[in-house]
């Protein structure tokens, strides 16, 4: 039997609000919930909280007092959705939010919880198994909605690493973004637009990323450009690896010829019966397999930008240190613990005690109980990719010698690459590579990056925060208002401005009709993708064009265009506007409506509202 609602938790509406709401810099979901004064979640907690920790063990969610009120009540129905995202790996760009009003028969309870894309449920279905448990928490049936809520969260969360270290970035510099595809976003608007998957942009050259990921032509492609690479021959079968190994001499590298990250790499083989190992270990994953001579020296990460180097890096193996008292497997547990290690942080990789570990243990004439001495450094990988546990030591700029800067700008050019992470093997930065024998080994297309260096990269390849002039307009439809606005049009036409006008007719690019009429949330994610898009300016006729939020989370201009503004639309744009203009008779309106800020009105005839508008719409931000 249904209970009265005086005595029940229910949920009045659920959305993922396509534009923006005030105060949000991204797309959110907002749940709206009744809660009757009656309600009594208590003795159902347990049971949610045991169902939870079932689906997912990992979860760390506290349990609420026994009797909680409203506010208590809708605050954990707000944790148990995070726990899941967080279960889930899915990543939460900014902190949710959540208000309780007081009501005569209960409260009314409001959530709004950042998602990245409006086309993703994920969020939705993680609350509606979170709310299915609290008002009626069958333990099977809640355990199948929430590992289904889990599934789809994983599934539809934002890409981890580089992608998610871009989005991070772009909010914290006041970039706007817009969710394109799979691993695909977009960053600025309209001209100062650039699209990124992960670190490849929309600039970089389909030819240099697919030489980049072969070994062997990136070896070709650089030694045709005079810059030193290690002598390779790529092998088929342990003979060819044998015979090859004897004309390079030891000691050599065998890795596979179009893998990343080091996977598949055997370093500085010195033993003849080590060769055979180390060939079938790469064949596993590679059909081409290279043995290479190895080049003596440390590992430098250098990230090439624009034909500029921008950031260097000393990439060190993973190892411990010594303190006499404990021994390594202690001491590799304290190395995971690093934060900057876990699952959830997607950046330094842990390391286990696998067959790697134990065999450069042995070489060392260690095993795990060992207990080095205070001060012994422990390696325990060959490689010193990050990927492999390595950690990344910052080199500064000043130290590291102009020859070796150039060598490495020299080689993102030779490929075409925008971007790229080149790996110099050199005893000695600060000497230059025609002294000490450094050599480039691998040219990286798509490099992975600390989230400091993901928003520099991201400044540098926007221009300002990519933002074009965005105006809207607040004028009743009508026969009017749409002569006005084939005008303003052909204004924009004359005058060259790549302009796009959205309003009751519809959207138009310049002068052409692109798209029938829309909501302005809508209009703007078809607008502000046009990549030659120089300004956009919103025709708000009716607040129902703003019920799914602004077009934009900031406008340079609101212009009031009406004698009767609708209070809503005001309060929906006006604290988002750097600019505000009145036009004709707008003033007594504007003054009843008790508009907050500092923006002050700026009268203006009708007459002078296109030329005006031109020139704003030609002037960037």
């Amino acid at each position: 039997m249904t209970a009265s609602p005086a005595k029940s938790l229910q949920l009045v509406s659920s959305r993922i609000v396509a534009g923006y709401l005030p105060g949000w810099q991204l797309p959110v979901a907002v749940f709206e919930l009744s809660i009757g004064k009656d309600f009594h979640v208590g003795p159902r907690l347990v049971n949610v909280h045991n169902v939870l920790h079932a689906t997912a063990p990992g979860l760390a969610l506290a349990l609420p007092p026994a009797a909680p009120t409203a506010e208590q009540t809708g605050q954990y129905l707000l944790d148990c959705l995070q726990a899941l995202m967080t279960q889930a790996r899915f990543e939460q760009l900014a902190p949710p939010r959540f208000t309780c009003t007081p009501m005569e028969d209960g409260a009314h309870l409001q959530l709004t919880v950042p998602t990245f894309s409006r086309f993703h449920t994920a969020v939705n279905i993680a609350f509606d198994a979170c709310l299915h448990l609290m008002s009626d928490a069958w333990h099977d049936a809640g355990r199948q909605r929430a590992s289904h809520a889990l599934k789809v969260l994983e599934f539809q969360r934002p890409p981890p690493g580089i992608p998610a270290r871009l989005l991070r970035a772009a909010l914290e510099s006041g970039i706007p973004w817009l969710y394109t595809t799979q691993s695909v976003f977009q960053f600025g608007w309209g001209r100062r637009s650039c699209l990124f998957d992960a670190t490849y942009t929309e600039h970089t050259g389909n030819i240099g990323a697919r030489i980049a990921s072969s070994k062997p032509a990136t070896a070709q492609v650089l030694r045709l450009a005079g810059i030193p690479v290690p002598a390779h021959e790529i092998v088929t079968s342990v003979l060819q690896a044998e015979t090859a190994t004897a004309r390079l001499g030891f000691p050599v590298v065998v890795k596979p010829a179009d893998l990343g990250g080091g996977a598949g790499v055997t370093t500085c083989i010195v033993k003849p019966d080590a060769v055979a190992a180390a060939f079938h270990r790469a064949r596993t994953l590679s059909a081409t397999v290279l043995v290479e001579r190895h080049i003596a020296g440390r590992d430098f990460r250098v990230i090439v930008l624009n034909g500029k180097v921008i950031e260097v890096s000393e990439r060190v193996p993973a190892s411990v240190t010594g303190d006499g008292q404990r021994d390594i497997k202690a001491l590799l547990a304290e190395f995971n613990s690093d934060p900057r290690r876990q699952p959830s942080a997607d950046r330094l990789k842990q390391v286990m005690l696998d067959t790697e570990v134990l065999s450069l243990l042995a070489e060392q004439q260690l095993q795990p109980d060992s207990v080095p001495a205070a001060g012994r450094s422990v390696r325990l990988r060959q490689l010193a990719n990050i990927w492999c546990g390595g950690s990344a030591l910052p080199v500064p700029l000043s130290a590291v010698h102009p020859d070796n800067l150039l060598l490495c700008e020299r080689a993102a050019g030779a490929l075409r690459l925008d971007l790229c992470g080149i790996d110099l093997l050199s005893p000695d930065l600060g000497i230059s590579w025609r002294d000490n024998r450094a050599a480039i080994c691998e040219v990286n297309s798509q490099p992975n990056m600390p989230p400091a260096l993901a928003g520099r990269i991201l400044r540098q390849v926007i221009e300002g925060q990519g933002r074009i002039p965005v105006a809207a307009v607040l004028m009743p439809a009508g026969q009017a208002a749409t002569t006005w606005r084939q005008n303003l049009q052909a204004a924009l036409c004359k005058r060259e401005i790549v302009a796009g006008i959205a309003d009751a007719d519809g959207i138009h690019l310049q002068d052409a009709a692109i798209h029938p009429a829309a909501s302005a949330a809508d209009a703007a994610g078809l607008l502000l993708r046009e990549p030659t898009l120089a300004a956009a300016l919103f025709v708000i006729s009716d607040v129902g064009q703003l019920r799914d939020g602004a077009p934009t989370d900031k406008l340079d201009l609101l212009v009031v265009a009406t004698t009767a503004p609708d209070p809503d639309a005001l309060r929906q744009l006006h604290p988002r506007s750097a600019a505000l203009w009145c036009v004709a008779g707008s003033k007594p309106a504007l003054k009843r409506a008790a508009l907050d800020g500092d923006v002050k009105p700026r009268m203006l005839s009708a007459a002078r509202l296109d030329a005006a508008l031109l020139n704003f719409l030609a002037t960037p931000p």
